[in-house]
């Protein structure tokens, strides 16, 4: 049901590089934009599990922590949720006026400890001491001393997909610029600023 037609796609067939990154930015773009206080409505439509509580109110899906967390139905985020945006704020400025911060595809429900957790590292693997940790991420010093969060295994595609939309998407959001003490390096050093 989720996925486009055979044909959705046939448009880059024969691209190569920053014209094939021009191209799919013009399919992907044109989507329905929500504003960022409706991503909890949008959310009990899309980010759900069929687990149900006595209640019959479906389990969130998140990436982020395995604590257990039920959509009341409402359209508001659950005690202990809130909303956290894959490529951070503190990345291209904040905000959530622009697209990429209220975009639902790259800013999921997240239970707010591993939320705060996360904080603005970058993607990586953790090869240090461990800062943080539960059965879905952890954050710590990778091989070169810098700081990173790195999903479980079983969501690590999921996030690298996730990077490579948000690069594709929004690559004009300023992302260097914000403040360059920030972790935001990551969209510069694999060539997605434009």
């Amino acid at each position: 049901m989720a996925q486009p037609s055979a044909s959705y796609y046939k448009k880059v067939d024969g691209y190569k590089q920053a014209s094939l990154k021009s191209v799919l930015k013009g399919i992907i773009s044109n989507h329905t934009k929500i504003s960022y206080g409706s991503l909890w409505e949008a959310y009990e439509k899309v980010d759900y599990l069929p687990k149900t509580n006595s209640k019959g109110q479906h389990l969130i899906m998140d990436y982020y922590s395995e604590s257990l967390h039920y959509f009341e139905g409402d359209g508001d985020a659950p005690s202990g949720m809130n909303k956290e945006h894959v490529a951070p704020q503190s990345w291209w400025g904040s905000g959530t006026n622009n697209g990429v911060g209220s975009d639902l595809f790259q800013v999921l429900p997240s239970e707010a400890q591993a939320n705060s957790a996360k904080s603005n590292y970058p993607l990586g693997v953790v090869s240090g001491n461990v800062s943080s940790s539960n059965a879905r991420m952890k954050t710590g010093k990778d091989k070169k001393g810098q700081m990173v969060f790195e999903p479980c295994d079983e969501y690590k595609g999921d996030f690298a997909r996730i990077y490579l939309y948000v690069a594709t998407c929004y690559p004009t959001v300023g992302w260097i610029a914000y403040n360059s003490s920030t972790n935001n390096t990551q969209y510069q050093q694999y060539g997605f600023q434009e």
